[in-house]
């Protein structure tokens, strides 16, 4: 009884947290970004002491984080003006694990509660973000909602929309209050004006594709149709100017230098590797290259300091081969045990897991919340359909 009462404590202040987490352009109070990941994470650190099921794959993710923190040994050897960057970068993985660890052992014992808040927190999440869309954007710059940071906004979207399918295809919540949550979803995703996400949302349907023809009936199809054309009717004015921008950006008017400039970022990560060949096997330090004080140096004369956006190479240069090698392991395994999945439903988390690899090639996502939270939802999922294989 004890451990439910933790359950229930824990995974609603997950909840809270995810929706704290949505809004993280607004301060509330001077330190509740920090507050409201440093709350969890003390949490987190007392329900250490109650058991937790650390499964195969949850140990890679640990062993993979203890990796790529061995790569500080090499900032502190040979860039020590990146420290500060480094250890900011590491503490954000480290609670992070912290957070996940007893989230993941709660979910696999009782994932109901946090089905239940699914729905709600995307709901609240949605209707802010689309509120402040159609009142305050000015189109001034890119769509960053209440969150901070376009394509990471719009990764959280897709997290979201993943999460809405498994409570509506696992639970039987197929409700008017879903369809909504869909539909301001996907129109938050598209005025984000996130080439990568835009694309992998694609992606994620065309291969999820084989079970939604089987499981959404026409009623539903109808539905969802007349609310996307009641919602573009109603917001015609304002999409013709975000459709206008996404042209701009697909086309090289608006934000081109962003092509150039992540070849400019892989260019000055090889030139990086070259001074510190040592640093191969363990790497420089997480999101070194994101400190203008060491990698800016590796930049041409003229070109502007970004940092690398390509996760994969980024874990390369900045945490090793030995951190890269155990990731892709990790994400091997996960291709294969839903390969194996003896349900329709593989389909949908394909699609999720390919939308995931496909973003990480345009977008930094190695210390960014979602994204190790969309990680183990794949693995929770997988889990939770190998058991009902066992049960039947």
């Amino acid at each position: 009884m004890k451990n439910n009462n933790l359950s229930k404590i824990y995974i609603l202040s997950f909840s809270v947290m995810l929706i704290l987490y949505g809004f993280n352009n607004i301060d509330l109070t001077p330190g509740i970004k920090l507050m409201y990941l440093i709350l969890p994470m003390l949490l987190s650190i007392y329900l250490f002491k109650h058991s937790f099921i650390i499964s195969s794959e949850l140990r890679i993710i640990i062993i993979l984080v203890t990796s790529m923190l061995l790569s500080t040994i090499n900032t502190l050897i040979f860039n020590p003006d990146g420290m500060q960057t480094v250890i900011l970068a590491d503490a954000k993985l480290v609670i992070i694990l912290l957070l996940l660890i007893p989230f993941y052992g709660f979910y696999l014992t009782n994932a109901t509660l946090f089905n239940a808040t699914v729905p709600y927190i995307a709901f609240i999440f949605m209707l802010s973000n689309v509120v402040y869309y159609f009142i305050y954007y000015d189109f001034s710059a890119r769509f960053e909602g209440l969150f901070g940071g376009a394509n990471e906004f719009a990764f959280f979207i897709i997290l979201y929309i993943y999460l809405m399918y498994y409570n509506i295809f696992h639970h039987n919540k197929n409700n008017i209050l879903n369809i909504v949550t869909l539909v301001g979803l996907h129109l938050l995703v598209f005025v984000t004006l996130s080439r990568g996400a835009m694309i992998g949302l694609v992606i994620f349907y065309l291969i999820a594709y084989p079970y939604f023809k089987h499981v959404i009936s026409l009623r539903q199809k109808a539905i969802l149709i007349f609310l996307i054309i009641i919602l573009v009717f109603l917001s015609m004015e304002r999409l013709n100017k975000s459709i206008e921008l996404l042209e701009r950006r697909f086309t090289g008017g608006e934000g081109s230098h962003s092509l150039s400039s992540r070849v400019n970022e892989i260019n000055a990560g090889f030139r990086f590797l070259d001074k510190h060949v040592l640093t191969v096997l363990l790497g420089n330090g997480t999101s070194i290259s994101s400190s203008p004080e060491v990698y800016k140096k590796y930049y041409k004369q003229g070109q502007d300091f970004h940092r690398i956006h390509n996760s994969y190479f980024a874990i390369i240069l900045e945490n090793g081969l030995i951190s890269f090698s155990i990731f892709i392991y990790l994400l091997l395994s996960l291709l294969n045990r839903i390969y194996r999945l003896n349900d329709r439903y593989k389909y949908v988390i394909f699609g999720y897991l390919f939308f995931i690899l496909f973003f990480m090639f345009f977008i930094y996502m190695l210390y960014f919340l979602p994204f190790w939270l969309g990680i183990l939802m794949i693995n929770l999922h997988i889990k939770k359909l190998e058991e009902k294989r066992l049960c039947i």
